[in-house]
């Protein structure tokens, strides 16, 4: 299981390093193509361009924790990335309830909690800087608990 203190010490990584954030998106679509080209993809156009950025900050993050804990990561197709996601967004589309409330399913018995909590708190919204949308928030919450499946399973 990837802990809370991995998830840290990747995000303290990436503000200390010099190196930009493009350069490890280039190290996803090499080691991750089809991640990689499902998260640059028209399937997030609604975000606006600073959650799409935020999105691929936290998508960044839990692929290196779980390159860190699991060394090997499976190599993802197109199709299972598109099967898992639909699936997650069943699952939170017939959950009734606040924002909040929604996502207590999907922590019931999930092995990867740490991970999940911080895409949880990666999308809270903070009233000050309003940097993520309601609807944001829902997407980059869905495809990043997508993510955290394929990459764990």
């Amino acid at each position: 299981m990837v802990k809370e203190k991995t998830i840290e010490q990747i995000m303290e990584q990436l503000a200390q390093e010099s190196s930009s954030l493009e350069e490890h998106y280039k190290i996803i679509e090499e080691e991750q193509a089809a991640i990689y080209h499902w998260l640059i993809s028209e399937n997030f156009d609604i975000l606006t361009i600073p959650e799409k950025d935020h999105l691929l900050y936290v998508a960044m993050v839990i692929l290196k924790a779980c390159k860190h804990d699991f060394e090997d990561l499976p190599n993802i197709s197109p199709q299972e990335i598109e099967r898992t996601e639909e699936e997650n967004w069943e699952i939170f589309l017939s959950t009734k309830g606040k924002f909040r409330d929604r996502l207590t399913t999907f922590f019931d018995n999930f092995p990867q909690e740490d991970l999940l909590a911080f895409v949880e708190d990666a999308v809270s919204i903070d009233e000050e800087e309003e940097v993520i949308t309601q609807v944001g928030r829902e997407i980059i919450f869905v495809s990043m608990k997508s993510l955290i499946d394929l990459l764990i399973k």
